[in-house]
């Protein structure tokens, strides 16, 4: 009588046991288990610059200028015969261990719709001991442009094949000119190396020193 009270006690007892183990595996370590296991990861896209010539270079329209700037140390800008027209060299000497064939002098000119035109020119020196450019001389001035002349200024810059073949976010090595155009759709700036062989970059710099002949620049305050 014992042995089979012992037996169907141990019979109960494994069956109880297998119940237990079903119902953890079923509802506690299953759900826990489908929790920790992750989808793999989509792989990262990397970022591929646009190729420059996919760059949208839309057409701008003399209209559309709301004003130009230049900004040169180019020294076939200035007038021949003036200081500014010297390389660095001819003008400073060569003790600076400092070589250029650009002008010491950077200028810096603005033209806007409304009439308004800024000018400056600032002269700049090596300093040995600093290992870098410093102003030595500075001089601001303002003007008038009108209308029409604005409107000149922009049609030849906007229509010339330098500037309409240029694209955003082209970068050059070497550059001492360049021109910035402010537009009804952003900015766009052309760079160029300019020297005589330059020719059609040349033109918009010819473009600029016929619009600033006839301003009469006063001294800023």
């Amino acid at each position: 009588m014992n042995k089979t009270v012992i037996a169907i006690s141990a019979i109960v007892g494994s069956a109880a046991a297998l119940v237990t183990c079903l119902v953890f595996f079923v509802f506690v370590y299953k759900p826990a288990q489908s929790r920790d296991i992750q989808p793999p990861a989509s792989p990262t896209k990397q970022s591929v610059p646009t190729p420059v010539d996919q760059i949208p270079n839309p057409e701008i329209k003399a209209s559309d200028v709301k004003s130009i700037s230049i900004s040169t140390v180019y020294k076939g800008f200035f007038e021949p015969g003036s200081k500014c027209a010297k390389s660095y060299n001819e003008y400073f000497g060569n003790e600076d261990n400092y070589a250029s064939p650009s002008s010491p002098c950077t200028i810096k000119m603005t033209f806007d719709r409304d009439g308004r035109a800024t000018r400056s020119i600032e002269i700049g020196r090596w300093d040995k001991a600093e290992k870098e450019k410093r102003s030595v001389e500075k001089s601001e001035s303002m003007g008038e442009i009108s209308p029409d002349q604005f409107q000149t200024l922009a049609q030849a810059i906007v229509t010339n094949d330098a500037f309409k073949s240029w694209r955003v976010g082209t970068m050059i090595t070497v550059s001492n000119c360049s021109i910035t155009v402010d537009h009804s759709g952003g900015t766009k700036t052309v760079m160029s190396n300019v020297d005589e062989k330059t020719s059609v970059f040349l033109q918009m710099i010819d473009a600029i020193k016929k619009a600033e002949s006839p301003i009469k620049w006063k001294v800023a305050d």
